[in-house]
């Protein structure tokens, strides 16, 4: 009776452990009219998307076949669900269709950057007619190659791929080059279905966007073209302005920067000031849909006001750490004490020097020291939720 009761014990943990197994996920990008022999991992007998999803492709499959022809109709998106013959989805593709210009720089970006270690096929990512790589690299050469990419194709591409900080530890001789990243990440929601197991919803797709090692920006859509369109622009132009920076102030033209928010028409802007010798000069860095930051503030358990200023001073003083070596300041609580600081105080520690020649490499290695001597993740939720005590600024009005 025993042996029985273990046996029955072993197949109902394996049935657990059949039915938590997660599907094969794929994304494929298309051009107009292009048509492919896709080529499933088992049988199918369905292909279902989400409800409401727009027909940008027509799929034509024999049952219990592992064959499927696709023929991109118009741009657009649309999530692939395959069942095959345990009545289980076990492949999700994820279908984007853009025009074939667009096409061609992706095919060109992909090819001369995936063999990169860190940068695959699923890290490159299209929004309308652009193309945004990300991913982690591991050495200073590697982000040289994507932002060449960059150089190369124009306002098209962006790279967006974050230099880990590991590489300061593993190549010190290397310099370590504190940039903009995104990393894009999607959440798919299961729904409850009587005959099929592991149906999805809409994908939420959710942006990440860090100076260095800190986030400073997380926003939440299932319009994937949207989130990845916007991190696209905000990498794109904070990297050119904190290059911009670093010219003029070699030069001895600019002083340091200030970061702001305000609204313009139905959007929310966040920007940045220049001051120079004489006058100012603004610069937007991203344009937000109310919805969005909506969504986002919801999340924070906060307004949008505390929300959009939490994230102008992330920037402030991250741009404050990497780029004049100084102590973090908008973002402290009375009580003094953050991550930034804790970032801060670690580099001073292992570089009494520590001073803009050196300060990116210097923060770079205390973030892994850090990293690998807390029980927690660093900055863990800190561009999510701005802490209690922080007080907004007044956002303008933009005419």
């Amino acid at each position: 009776m025993g042996r029985a009761s273990f046996c029955i014990g072993l197949l109902l943990l394996a049935c657990i452990a059949v039915s938590a197994v997660e599907p094969n996920r794929h994304s494929l990008v298309l051009y107009q009219g292009q048509k492919l022999m896709y080529s499933t991992s088992s049988p199918i007998i369905t292909i279902t998307s989400p409800p409401g999803s727009a027909q940008v492709v027509r799929n034509t499959f024999q049952q219990y076949g592992q064959n499927v022809a696709l023929e991109a109709l118009r741009p657009g998106e649309i999530k692939l669900l395959f069942e095959d013959t345990s009545s289980r989805v076990s492949e999700v593709a994820n279908v984007v269709v853009i025009d074939k210009p667009t096409w061609e720089i992706y095919r060109r970006v992909t090819g001369g950057l995936t063999g990169i270690d860190g940068i695959n096929v699923e890290a490159i990512q299209v929004a309308g007619n652009r193309v945004l790589i990300t991913g982690n690299v591991y050495s200073a050469s590697d982000l040289e190659k994507c932002r060449s990419m960059e150089q190369q194709r124009g306002a098209q591409v962006v790279c967006g791929v974050r230099l880990s900080s590991a590489a300061s530890v593993v190549f010190p001789d290397q310099p370590y080059v504190p940039s903009a990243s995104a990393e894009i990440s999607e959440d798919a929601p299961k729904v409850t279905s009587s005959s099929t197991e592991g149906v999805e919803g809409a994908s939420m797709w959710t942006v990440l966007v860090r100076f260095g090692d800190v986030p400073v920006m997380t926003l939440g859509s299932t319009n994937r073209s949207l989130v990845v369109g916007e991190a696209g622009d905000f990498v794109k132009r904070l990297n050119a302005a904190v290059g911009d920076w670093k010219t003029r102030t070699d030069r001895g033209t600019v002083y340091p920067t200030a970061f702001t928010t305000y609204q313009n028409g139905g959007k929310f802007v966040i920007g940045i000031q220049w001051k120079f010798d004489q006058g100012t000069r603004g610069d937007k860095l991203v344009e937000l849909s109310a919805d969005e930051v909506q969504a986002a503030a919801n999340r924070s358990s906060g307004g949008i006001d505390r929300l959009l200023w939490w994230w102008c001073a992330i920037l402030q003083d991250s741009f404050r750490l990497y780029e004049l070596a100084q102590r973090p300041l908008k973002t402290l609580p009375p009580s003094g004490r953050n991550d930034l600081l804790e970032l801060y105080e670690k580099s001073v520690q292992i570089d009494s020097k520590f001073d803009r020649n050196g300060a990116a490499a210097d923060l770079a290695r205390s973030y892994q020291l850090l990293s690998l001597a807390s029980d927690k993740q660093l900055f863990e939720n800190f561009a999510v939720q701005p802490p209690s005590e922080f007080q907004a600024g007044a956002r303008q009005e933009k005419r």
